[in-house]
């Protein structure tokens, strides 16, 4: 109860102090794995997250923070096994952007993430079962943005992320403790309120 509480001073607090707001829609396309500690021969799992983000630009037209809310797929396939784990994701970035009307967005940040679903298919059976892991995870991410304004108020922009678990999702004497690892390429509009 407390997460969404501070959650909600944070985004009140930053729209109080902002010279600009732009909130949007965005669509990632990606793959998603676990780290190198897995012992066995993995394949990553293809995944698409909808979502949509907020950007506080601060005192200056370089500097934003962002947050959001993302229905985050991850989750890895083995040759006998699929893994699929989504989470509802609410992301916290600091942004720097260079440009005015077509620019470039480097950013880092944090991910939390709490647990939608987990399940368990076998892959020559076709049988689901939920499988047990963790209910939320932390995460850090760096990316790299692209994009241009179409109007003065609404830009487009297309961006490369790499996001890696501080949380290992499932602890097992056969696998060890399994982190996930997601490459995507988000793309996105903004609209300037």
């Amino acid at each position: 109860m407390k997460l969404p509480i501070f959650i909600s001073i944070f985004l009140l607090t930053s729209f109080t102090y902002a010279q600009k707001v732009e909130i949007g829609p965005l669509l990632s396309f990606g793959h998603s794995f676990c780290d190198q500690q897995i012992s066995f021969k993995q394949i990553s799992r293809k995944t698409f997250s909808p979502g949509f983000t907020v950007n506080y630009w601060m005192n200056s037209r370089f500097f934003s923070i962002g947050s959001g809310v993302i229905y985050d797929q991850r989750g890895y396939k083995t040759a006998t096994d699929t893994y699929r784990i989504n989470y509802i994701t609410v992301p916290l970035r600091v942004s720097l952007t260079l440009g005015k009307t077509i620019f470039i967005r480097p950013s880092i940040g944090t991910n939390l993430s709490f647990l939608s679903n987990s399940k368990r298919s076998d892959n020559t059976t076709k049988i689901t079962e939920s499988f047990a892991t963790e209910s939320t995870d932390l995460s850090y991410f760096a990316s790299f943005a692209t994009g241009f304004y179409i109007k003065k108020r609404i830009s487009f922009y297309a961006n490369l992320k790499l996001i890696n678990s501080f949380v290992p999702f499932v602890f097992s004497d056969d696998w060890g403790k399994l982190k996930h690892r997601k490459q995507i390429i988000t793309l996105g509009l903004n609209f300037s309120v």
